[in-house]
């Protein structure tokens, strides 16, 4: 039996360093990618900008409904797997090492495709403008809706040495008082969104005297990532969290629809944004469930490498599939064909992850290293007698 086999049938810490690659992290990967594209692709269907695939209140429009619900929120889940990443103390995770591989390489994909999506609009715009300098810089400092997550996760990146401080202490008790203080303001968070609550302005008011808002951050995700991870629950209480996050997802999609009859579609669903009570038990069930169940599956190599592969290029599907869902649903692409939506959302979903990995795998095929050094020799000739001196 292999360490991380072992670890699972006791109490003991679980290294993410140690017992070779675990797999369950990559599925986990890719499962929160195709979460991303799923409740977008579902979202579009929506009443959304000038699609309007599905009429409000129709038996598709609770289909989508459902679906939003169910995929809603999940980035969390790529803040915890972060969190195992970077906030192992055994891994070498140096503030050295952040800004000089993670950053950049953030920083220039957010900037890349700030670009690539900024070209899109021009090009989508009707009538059709006239090409310029001060065009082009208008559209690409509008950040596409996505894309909010690059800057949030480099923000979490430089903080990272002083979240590492946290996870090296390996204090049960600090986790337990962190994730009691986190809870509590999710609480709060969750019962102060609901629109209809009587007297919910003056609550608003009063929770914003409150540090409420500093407790909701996704920075307790990250921690929380590492902590379930390495210092797991027990099966017991992994069986009840499973029972929780499907509940979770049922109040959740019934709080949504009896807004929707209270208040109308634009003031529903804000159970299923990422800092509610909901989201943190279907995140932390779902986060459990492919952790510990797939941990120790066995994969044929073949198998194995395509799932790297992919799980490599979740990044690059995040990065592309909004371009992909727009080209779609502009073009009224497959639900033309008269294939009810709730089903060719899926077929949509699938065939633009897909399509993202295929750009993940072309991307990676570059030999980006060697044309980068190629560049800085002809810049810098003597550049590899002095690093070759330093070491």
């Amino acid at each position: 039996m292999d360490e991380r086999a072992e670890t699972l049938n006791n109490q003991s810490p679980r290294l993410f360093v140690t017992g070779g690659r675990d797999y369950s992290v990559d599925f986990l990967r890719c499962l929160s990618c195709f979460m991303v594209v799923m409740v977008h692709s579902s979202r579009f269907a929506m009443p959304y900008r000038d699609y309007h695939v599905v009429a409000i209140g129709t038996n598709d429009w609770y289909g989508m409904a459902f679906y939003v619900t169910l995929f809603a929120s999940p980035t969390v889940l790529f803040v915890m797997v972060s969190g195992i990443f970077f906030l192992t103390p055994q891994r070498n995770v140096t503030a050295r090492k952040i800004w000089s591989k993670n950053v950049p390489k953030m920083a220039c994909a957010y900037v890349f495709w700030c670009l690539i999506y900024a070209l899109y609009r021009i090009h989508m715009m009707d009538p059709q403008p006239e090409f310029t300098a001060k065009l082009l810089l208008t559209e690409w400092i509008v950040q596409p809706t996505h894309l909010w997550y690059i800057p949030m996760i480099i923000g979490l990146y430089i903080l990272t040495p002083f979240f590492r401080c946290i996870t090296k202490l390996a204090d049960g008790k600090l986790y337990r008082y962190g994730l009691a203080l986190f809870l509590g303001a999710l609480l709060i968070n969750s019962i102060i969104t609901m629109p209809e609550l009587p007297y919910g302005s003056y609550l608003k008011t009063i929770v914003g005297y409150t540090p409420v808002s500093l407790l909701c951050q996704y920075s307790c995700w990250m921690i929380l990532g590492y902590a379930l991870y390495t210092y797991r629950p027990s099966k017991k209480a992994r069986k009840m969290l499973y029972v929780a996050g499907i509940a979770a997802v049922l109040v959740a999609y019934v709080v949504l629809i009896l807004q929707y009859y209270t208040i109308g579609y634009n003031g529903s669903g804000e159970l299923s944004q990422k800092f509610t009570i909901p989201t943190f038990f279907k995140a932390v069930a779902i986060f459990l469930l492919m952790t510990n169940v797939l941990a120790n599956v066995k994969l044929s190599e073949r198998a194995t490498k395509i799932l790297v592969k992919v799980s490599n290029c979740t990044l690059m599907i995040y990065l592309v599939h909004w371009l992909f869902l727009q080209i779609i649903y502009d073009n009224k692409l497959i639900l033309c064909w008269g294939i009810d939506p709730v089903i060719g959302v899926w077929i949509i979903a699938f065939v633009t992850y897909a399509a993202g990995a295929l750009v993940g795998v072309i991307f990676q095929a570059v030999p980006w290293k060697k044309m980068r050094n190629a560049v800085l020799d002809q810049f810098f000739p003597d550049r590899t007698v002095l690093v070759t001196r330093k070491k």
